[in-house]
């Protein structure tokens, strides 16, 4: 619509008196009350599974791939897969979420027993305290190997992912040796768009697989 004044916007518009620029300066500068009808300018940013959010990972598996072996050089290969809706406040295009991977080895015990919770990598070291790159996002993390901000199969890096609706597929891919127990911790982490840092998931996903080549 043609505004009646022209392009004159300001034509019938009485000028603001000295208390009403001081309850808007006050507003945009977060000092008022109620009466400014403040909005959060970010959604909240709750840890993964959790605060809310209550989308987790699902389907964890760790298989030996042997066609893979003479790729890599290695004899075996460890395939570490999982799925994951990023459904926190049903957005299909969100894409905060990342995934640490710490695994440590050790030699597979005589009695074949499962492994004990000290066995696993510790929390700080999948967040990556003290995190050392080798190249990349790979590197050690105290007595681990950890693999950084992990994402979907198929997700390009700096491209912005098809919206989904349903739980994508993650995994990695690491080389294994015969004789040996790889012990995997996985850490679900938000980014937070409020720029406050990273939200870690306080659950545990702990995984492990003996690599038998007498088998």
């Amino acid at each position: 619509m043609t505004p009646e004044h022209g392009g004159n916007l300001w034509k019938g518009v009485r000028a603001l008196n000295d208390e009403e620029w001081l309850r808007l300066s006050q507003c945009a500068w977060s000092l008022g009350g109620s009466e400014c009808r403040y909005r959060p300018l970010f959604t909240q940013c709750p840890p993964p599974g959790g605060g809310g959010d209550t989308f987790v990972p699902t389907d964890l598996s760790a298989d030996v791939l042997s066609h893979l072996a003479t790729q890599s050089g290695a004899k075996k290969v460890l395939r570490l897969s999982w799925k994951y809706l990023n459904g926190y406040g049903y957005v299909p295009a969100r894409d905060d979420v990342r995934f640490n991977v710490a695994f440590a080895t050790t030699d597979i015990p005589l009695d074949r027993g499962p492994p004990a919770q000290q066995e696993y990598p510790m929390i700080d070291e999948a967040k990556g305290m003290g995190f050392v790159a080798a190249a990349g996002g790979v590197g050690r993390s105290g007595l681990a190997t950890l693999l950084k901000d992990v994402s979907f199969a198929g997700h390009k890096k700096w491209t912005d992912p098809v919206p989904s609706n349903k739980a994508r597929l993650y995994s990695v891919d690491i080389p294994a040796a015969c004789g040996k127990r790889y012990l995997f911790r996985i850490l679900p982490k938000r980014f937070c768009f409020d720029n406050s840092g990273v939200r870690f998931s306080e659950a545990e996903y702990l995984l492990y697989k003996d690599i038998d080549c007498s088998r």
